[in-house]
């Protein structure tokens, strides 16, 4: 019986993590493309890349202040 709850409470992290994952996608997508081209152009992206930029994960905040 442990282990079933075990593996459920895993599966249920599993589950929130890509929800919270996605949803974070989704919050990223949003702001860059609210953006103008000249800021999307002083964070180093086009509007091209917002998408190739969220997947690859990198670092944008840091230069968008």
């Amino acid at each position: 019986m442990w282990r079933f709850a075990s593996r459920a409470a895993e599966a249920i992290r599993a589950a929130w993590a890509r929800y919270a994952w996605r949803r974070r996608q989704l919050r990223e997508l949003r702001e860059l493309g609210a953006m103008d081209d000249i800021s999307l152009k002083d964070i180093g992206i086009s509007r091209l890349e917002i998408r190739a930029a969220i997947r690859s994960g990198a670092d944008l905040r840091s230069a968008r202040h």
